[in-house]
């Protein structure tokens, strides 16, 4: 017995490879095989394969084809309470928190599918895996971001078998835009995203790999390591042709234009952006905005206002139709940058009034800070010393308030991860 169920699983993790590396989904087969797994009374696997259906249905928007096999994994872990309760506790998970929008029944699922596991002293990683994977994504949903950290370290703890490493490389991922955009701890959101690709390029998934390359490039640029940045956004060019990724090379570009405009290369920067915006039908709305946004950039820095003003507006224009505040808010700072660069003081004001009036509706200190930031440039300039000394000291206040709250996560998040 103890062979069959060796060989047997050997098959599952080739399902599970073929699956989620090659796209392989064949439903009857699938059907089929779980129902060999329950005859046989191997409750792991047929709850793994179950899970695969399932996931299946659920990524692709179709929760009602998941549905029959979710009703027959539920009576089966009313009788049985182990692997079976443990499976349906994270898709019945999955389902409340993508379609039904309700994070804390989620929650609640897996931090029960964890005491079932606990228990019942099953010895699966891969489904404790998934468990806090289903727990990290939820908090993450839920803006608990020291939570959603904690989870998603332990799951990189799980020891995989070496063939379903690749499972891990979506968590790196995670992390890395966690460390970057949480705490700002750039360093350890290169690392994070580095063992993704890592893994990405291992498993031969070159689209995810390609746009981590990107991810890094960005942050590269951020702490000026331009060097490191060129050679990673070239190589995601790179791959992007060879594998025929249209969109994403047009994208990559826009990040080498960006990084060429920091390296005051602005010929070789608009000649990427040019690149991008003349392919405006290939890009979708936000592409093509965000190309127009860093090409306003580079004519403002080149002196060329006409152009930038020209760019800016287009960007606005696209995400107005979004209702995208955020970006809108972004694109006034930067009308507002350049109109105080060219001494238009009522223009800049303008803008200025308009982000202010944005940020009433937006929550978030970075806002804030940008605006006190422009808001002192545009007085300084006007010579109105002290309405700019006001915002000069609104600026350093809420300066102050970011750093203090980037190193309070930063220590939470170092607790969390050796456990001091």
């Amino acid at each position: 017995m103890k062979n069959m169920y060796n060989t047997f699983k050997k098959q599952m993790i080739e399902i599970d490879v073929n699956y989620h590396q090659n796209r392989v989904f064949e439903l009857e087969s699938l059907k089929k095989w779980a129902k060999k797994m329950l005859k046989n009374d191997f409750l792991d696997l047929y709850g793994w394969t179950i899970f695969l259906i399932c996931n299946h249905f659920l990524k692709n928007r179709e929760p009602e084809k998941s549905q029959p096999f979710l009703n027959e994994l539920q009576k089966i872990a009313e009788v049985k309470q182990d692997y079976a309760l443990v499976y349906y506790l994270i898709l019945d998970g999955v389902y409340n928190l993508y379609f039904l929008s309700d994070i804390d029944k989620c929650i609640k699922n897996g931090e029960t599918a964890i005491s079932v596991f606990k228990e019942a002293k099953l010895n699966d990683q891969l489904l404790l895996f998934n468990t806090l994977q289903l727990l990290f994504s939820a908090f993450m949903m839920k803006d608990d971001t020291n939570r959603a950290f904690r989870y998603s370290n332990e799951a990189l703890k799980c020891k995989l078998n070496k063939q379903l490493v690749f499972r891990k490389a979506n968590t790196y991922n995670w992390l890395g835009m966690l460390e970057s955009d949480y705490t700002r701890n750039y360093k350890a959101a290169i690392f994070n995203y580095l063992k993704a690709a890592e893994i990405y390029k291992k498993s031969s998934n070159f689209s995810s790999y390609s746009t981590v390359l990107d991810k890094i490039c960005f942050l590269y640029i951020k702490v000026k390591k331009y060097d490191e940045a060129l050679e990673t956004i070239n190589m995601a060019i790179k791959i992007a042709k060879e594998y025929n990724y249209h969109y994403m090379a047009l994208v990559f570009h826009i990040t080498l234009g960006t990084l060429y405009r920091h390296l005051g290369k602005y010929k070789e920067a608009n000649e990427c952006f040019q690149l991008v915006l003349a392919a405006d039908d290939k890009l979708d709305p936000n592409g093509l905005a965000e190309a127009n946004i860093e090409t306003g950039r580079l004519y403002t820095d080149m002196n060329e206002f006409g152009n930038a003003n020209t760019n800016f507006l287009k960007a606005m224009e696209i995400y107005a139709k979004y209702e995208r505040d955020d970006k809108i808010f972004e694109i006034s700072i930067h009308l507002s940058d350049m109109f105080i660069k060219q001494n238009e003081l009522d223009k800049a004001k303008e803008y200025l009034d308009k982000a202010d009036e944005i940020l009433k509706n937006i929550d978030d200190r970075n806002y804030q800070f940008k605006l006190y930031d422009t808001y002192y440039q545009y007085y300084k300039k006007k010579m109105e010393y002290k309405e700019s000394l006001e915002y000069l000291e609104k600026y350093v206040k809420i300066k102050d308030e970011i750093v203090d709250e980037l190193l309070k996560a930063n220590l939470e998040l170092s607790e969390i991860k050796y456990g001091n």
